[in-house]
Parts: structure tokens; sequence; C-alpha cells
């Protein structure tokens, strides 16, 4: 029996592979009723990610595991947020995986993933909302969120809050 190592690189291999048989690959490996999927096919498709033609397929599995991860509090939450998500927002940031992360912005459901890629990153978060946020956080939006990571920007710049 192959491995799902195995069986992508054997799809990789084949020229008549398309995106779509690949995203299928994937899917296939995700038990959305248990909200898992083991770590090597989260490894694979973010390698995949970095290939142009494969790309918009590894994403749109990582957006189906983002749906279903922010239903509930979960590992999966967990995984896809240190495994990609807080990679992508990580400096030295790539414009055009930046854009794509804040593409999860455009769903309730997927906005989550955003807040939670930039946790350790908060000076990183403003400057990408301003150059990638098109309005999709409010100013209100990126306060709130600061507090809830017990943090302020003040004249002197970001520093801890105080407990009250």
């Amino acid at each position: 029996m192959k491995t799902f190592e195995q069986e992508l690189q054997a799809a990789l291999d084949d020229e008549k592979t398309t995106p779509e048989d690949v995203y299928r690959l994937l899917l296939n490996q995700y038990s959305p009723e248990e909200l898992e999927v083991d770590h090597c096919v989260l490894n694979e498709a973010a390698a995949l990610i970095t290939n142009p033609k494969l790309r918009d397929a590894a994403w749109r599995f990582y957006r189906v595991l983002a749906e279903d991860a922010g239903r509930q509090e979960c590992e999966l939450r967990t995984r896809l947020t240190i495994g990609l998500f807080e990679i992508i927002a990580e400096p030295p940031c790539f414009p055009d995986d930046v854009e794509m992360l804040f593409t999860l912005l455009d769903s309730e459901k997927t906005r989550w993933a955003v807040f939670a890629a930039y946790e350790h990153y908060p000076r990183t978060f403003q400057r990408h909302i301003a150059e990638h946020g098109r309005g999709r956080i409010s100013p209100e939006e990126f306060t709130t969120w600061l507090a809830s990571q017990s943090l302020e920007f003040t004249p002197r710049g970001l520093r801890f809050m105080r407990p009250r």
C-alpha cells in the first residue's frame, strides 16, 4: 500500500494530473467529522503552495480546513496556525503569501486564521493591515484584538497593558 507522500509524488510525476486532482487527493486525507488530518498532509500541502501550478489547489484545501476549524477550538486550529498561517505572517513576508492569507478575511468562517497568524507579530500585523487589508479590518477591530493580546499602542509604541 502506498503512503500519502508516494501517492502525491506519483500524481505530481504524471503530466495528466490537474490541480483539481491534487486538491481531491489532499481532501481525501482529511476527516471533517473528527477535524483531523495527518501532519505529513499539512506539510505537503504547505509545500505545494510554493508551486505556481498547484498553489490554488493547496490553498483551497487549507481554506476548507480553516472553515471547519473555525467552528470550535480544536487541535486542528492550532496545527493550522503554527503549520502555515503563522509562517506566512512571520518575517520575512512575501506579499503574494500575505495577500493569500488576507483572503481568509472575506469569510466569517475563516477570519480567525488571520488574527491567529499574527498573535506573535502585532507590529507586522498593523503594517500588513495597512498594505493588504483593504478595509477588511477596522481600526476598532484591530484595537480590540490588541486588547485581547494584552497589548496596546501608545505614542511611544506597542506595550503590554497594565492590569486594571
